[in-house]
């Protein structure tokens, strides 16, 4: 399966990650053929037949797919497999764009739909980028579009896992622009950066 290094979506990810409390597990959330999960450090991999969707959104020509794995490393111990996952799918049809899994990807269940500020409901958004916190929660990034252009809407969301509900953190710019890459300072989870999407200087 292609990553897509330069095409259309290329800032959306992490797409390939490993798993904090078990290294021999890694997620490849690809372009065009699903989920893919390997159990031996990445010498042989297999999709991830329980996973709902492969995304199917195109964006000028390129399919973008699933965007981004991101796990809770509090849900497990050291040297087990990360109980509680999240997975990103770009869906242009779709309000089930982030699923989580609680049994170590067993089985999955679509997060409720975010309510965006300032954003018309029928504006499908896509999910850029994503990160767990360890004080409990999922931030993420959203675009109307992927990007690197003909972005005009975004958004930045906190997702708290324990009660499954979100808040809209979105900076406020005036200008229309999306949102892409989010991080959170590793020594205070209260310190979010983010970085906007096709807002040009």
């Amino acid at each position: 399966t292609s990553c897509g290094g330069n095409e259309v979506g290329r800032g959306v990810g992490e797409r390939l990650m490993i798993d904090p409390n078990d290294n021999s597990i890694l997620y490849f959330a690809s372009r065009k053929d699903g989920l893919f999960k390997s159990e031996d450090y990445g010498r042989t991999w297999k999709n991830v037949e329980s996973f709902p969707t492969k995304g199917g959104y195109v964006e000028e020509t390129f399919s973008v797919g699933l965007t981004w794995v991101e796990f809770d490393k509090s849900s497990s111990k050291k040297g087990e497999a990360t109980k509680t996952i999240f997975v990103g799918a770009a869906r242009g049809d779709s309000d089930e764009i982030i699923f989580r899994s609680d049994d170590a990807g067993k089985t999955w269940t679509a997060l409720p739909y975010p309510t965006f500020e300032n954003i018309h409901q029928n504006m499908k958004m896509k999910p850029i980028q994503a990160k767990v916190s360890s004080d409990g929660y999922l931030y993420a990034t959203f675009g109307n579009n992927v990007g690197p252009n003909g972005v005009s809407k975004g958004a930045v969301m906190k997702y708290d896992i324990k009660n499954n509900t979100w808040e809209d953190i979105t900076p406020p710019l005036t200008d229309s622009c999306g949102y892409s890459g989010i991080d959170i300072d590793a020594n205070d989870p209260q310190t979010i950066v983010v970085s906007t999407l096709c807002l040009w200087g």
